[in-house]
């Protein structure tokens, strides 16, 4: 990956984390607000401050993750991150493609188009993670070890314990009592 591609990647998940912020806090601080003036929220039901305030509180978790991954471009965080939104955008997708009865053709285009695009925009950036770490220049790998590559030797273990022995490793025969 270039530098371009990382600062793509970050841009995104910054983005991404915006509109999750936004749109949380807009959820949590004014619930009623959010109900009244986003299209099809209020057609969806009544209104819950508590269903809209838990959700406005994920939505500023999810924001919270993927500013982290933006921050870090820690390989592991930034796809679960990506693969946590992408989770959340299809199922709201999915949601709105079978609820559409009583929109305009015009409303069902806007919407479908808007929510489209975000499980693309989430694809896309899962999509500039993929490769081992070291052709990811920016992106910090979790022990990635190419095919065939040994592994590195073990560190020495010292004993800080008050008995001079070390504790019980898994697989470690079992010791005699003395």
């Amino acid at each position: 990956m270039t530098g371009r591609a990382s600062g793509l990647l970050r841009a995104g998940l910054a983005v991404l984390a915006l509109m999750a912020a936004v749109q949380g806090a807009w959820m949590y601080l004014a619930p009623r607000s959010f109900y009244q003036d986003v299209p099809t929220v209020s057609a969806s039901g009544p209104f819950s401050q508590h269903l809209m305030s838990d959700i406005g509180g994920l939505n500023l978790a999810m924001a919270l993750v993927l500013s982290c991954a933006a921050v870090s471009l820690n390989r592991r965080l930034t796809r679960v991150a990506l693969a946590a939104y992408l989770t959340y955008a299809l199922s709201h997708l999915i949601f709105h493609l079978t609820h559409l009865s009583g929109m305009s053709a015009g409303s069902v285009v806007y919407l479908l188009t808007g929510l489209s695009l975000l499980p693309a925009i989430a694809i896309a950036l899962l999509l500039l993670t993929t490769g081992p770490p070291q052709h990811l220049p920016g992106i910090q790998g979790a022990s990635y070890r190419p095919p065939g590559q040994p592994r590195p030797p073990a560190k020495a273990r010292t004993c800080d314990h008050a008995d001079g022995h070390r504790p019980v490793q898994s697989g470690d025969p079992p010791r005699r009592s003395s």
